[in-house]
Order: C-alpha cells, then structure tokens, then sequence
C-alpha cells in the first residue's frame, strides 16, 4: 500500500509559506501607500501653512493725488505683513490696476526701485514723492509707482531700502495713473488695485471717486 502522509503535510507547508509571503508583500504595500499618503498630507499642510502666513494686506487708507478740477491723476497706500507672518520679497510681488477706462488690466511698472525709507514719522496725507515728480500732472504713458521700503534703523541710509519685508513692517506706495483726455479719472469713476504676492494670497482694493476729491483726501 503506498503512503503519501509526508507529502501532504509538504503540501500544506508550501501553500502556508505562500500564504504568508502574499500577505507580507501585501502588508508592506498598504504600509508604503499610507506612507505615502501622509507624506503628501504633510507636505500640504506646510504649503497651506506658508501660503496662509505669507499674506500682504493693503494698510489703512489709500490718499488721492488729484488735480484742481478734482480729477485723480495718482494715489499712495501702505502695506503690512501681519505680526506672526512670514517675510516676503516685495520684489517679486505683481501690483495690477484696473478702473473705469483700463480695461483690460495693467500691470503697475516699478519706475524707483529700493527708495529708502527712514523710520522717522511718515506724512499720513499721502504727500510722498511721486515717481514723476511730486503730482503726476502731465504723465501720460501706463501707471508707474514708486516704492518707499524700511531701511536700517541704525544707518537710515537714503536709497538703501529693503524690499524684504518683515512682520510687523510698512512700505509705501506712490503710485501714478497718467493724464490722457480720454483716461481721467473723475467723480463716479472707479479704479481697483491687486497685490499679487509669490506666495500668497492676492488682496485686491477697490475705490470709488466721490464727488469734491481734493489733493491729498482720503479715498473711500
């Protein structure tokens, strides 16, 4: 009588270590695809994170540069990085105008690059220095700005500006539209102004002209 014991219990042997060489790879599968997963999920969660603390806000109020007859040829604002935030290079940050008669957008041309900016009292009336001289009147080409950034507050050096800004630090726009005939801004006029960070969220400002605008006057 033949025996065949030994070889079914070979059998059974063979087709447990199969068993558990299938669920091995399966096991290391899953545990490579979770940790994918939460590879990913992290780096996300720190992308969202940069991007939320890196925001630039527009900072109190924006001041109209205008003509006799109350037309708007130019305007000045401030910007702020939240305390908390992250620093960023204002260099690379895109600023688009857009109003009444520039449609579609334009994007504002940086004519001063790195003006310094003492941290001495600043005027709040919006009486900077503009890039075409000090009222923007006979400017015609597209809108240009000058840049007003902190410098050290040991130096105070002029012309030393640094475009990085810092949580907690201001820079200062003046900003000129032109003067064409047919591109004056004037009472129930509109303009709008869109930051546009490297990393960040864009913030957008947008302003009506009311009637009575005077050089200086804060734009509501």
């Amino acid at each position: 009588m033949k025996r065949d014991n030994a070889f079914t219990g070979l059998e059974a042997a063979i087709v447990l270590i199969a068993f558990v060489v299938v669920a091995a790879v399966f096991s290391y599968v899953m545990l490579g695809a979770g940790f994918f997963a939460t590879q990913k999920a992290q780096e996300v969660t720190y992308s969202s994170i940069k991007q939320s603390t890196s925001n630039v806000v527009f900072e109190g109020m924006m001041y109209g540069n205008a003509t006799q007859t109350g037309e708007l040829i130019g305007f000045t604002f401030s910007i702020k990085i939240p305390g908390g935030g992250m620093a960023v290079d204002m260099s690379n940050t895109e600023f688009i105008f857009t109003s009444t008669y520039a449609v579609p957008p334009v994007p504002l041309v940086d004519e001063n690059v790195l003006t310094g900016l003492a941290y001495s009292p600043l005027p709040t009336n919006g009486q900077f220095e503009y890039p075409n001289g000090n009222t923007c009147v006979g400017y015609v080409d597209k809108p240009i700005f000058k840049a007003y950034f902190p410098v050290s507050k040991d130096t105070r050096a002029a012309n030393a500006g640094d475009p990085v800004l810092q949580p907690g630090q201001n820079a200062f726009y003046a900003v000129c539209i032109g003067t064409r005939d047919d591109q004056r801004l004037a009472s129930g006029d509109w303009f709008s102004v869109e930051m546009i960070p490297q990393v960040g969220a864009p913030t957008l400002m947008t302003k009506r002209i009311d009637a009575g605008l005077q050089n200086g006057k804060a734009l509501l």
